[in-house]
């Protein structure tokens, strides 16, 4: 049965991986490039503290404790684990960018635990604002991790899991945040 689930990955990724442009090279490099996306999470953090005051601030520092749980639990938790090869370096014929194949393990991706948590996170807490956060949340976290098998630095499986693991940290820090912090704080806004 596992071996099964493996193949499947293996020609998902293949599929995605051999499927590329000097073009798409160029974007899916970029749309994986962590500091590309620093002015989106500034305009975010400053709005979040502008519209929730003293609870946005608290929510902020959250969002560093949060990044901090996925980068550091799919490292510890997981690569150093489950010490699965990065595609870029167990198989024959993988395309890279840029000759950038990353470390040695893979599972989980951290990109895209990092993101999904942020997602989740940023979603949870701006839905009542910005109904449709969603959908800008979604496929902004699945463009970043799609880029990731795209590079050839992860199989489907570590971005899947690695999303699973940043949507679960995700939501226990929202959590966390909403009962044990927010909820003592006098109100400023409907949380």
């Amino acid at each position: 049965m596992l071996d099964f689930f493996l193949n499947i990955d293996l020609y998902l990724f293949r599929k995605i991986n051999n499927t590329y442009s000097p073009f798409w090279d160029t974007v899916m490099y970029w749309v994986s490039d962590s500091y590309i996306w620093v002015p989106l999470y500034v305009f975010w953090l400053v709005y979040i503290i502008s519209e929730y005051g003293k609870k946005g601030i608290w929510i902020c520092v959250f969002v560093v404790l949060l990044i901090f749980m996925t980068d550091s639990g799919s490292t510890l938790l997981f690569k150093e684990n489950f010490k699965r090869l990065r595609p870029c370096h167990a198989l024959a014929n993988v395309h890279l960018v840029f000759g950038k194949c990353g470390g040695k393990y893979g599972f989980v991706s951290s990109h895209a635990a990092n993101v999904f948590g942020l997602a989740t996170y940023l979603f949870l807490w701006l839905r009542k604002d910005i109904p449709h956060f969603w959908k800008f949340a979604l496929i902004w976290a699945s463009l970043i991790a799609y880029s990731r098998i795209y590079l050839g630095v992860h199989y489907p499986s570590d971005v899947f899991c690695g999303g699973l693991l940043g949507i679960g940290l995700g939501w226990l820090n929202y959590k966390f945040v909403q009962t044990n912090i927010i909820q003592r704080i006098e109100p400023e806004k409907n949380t």
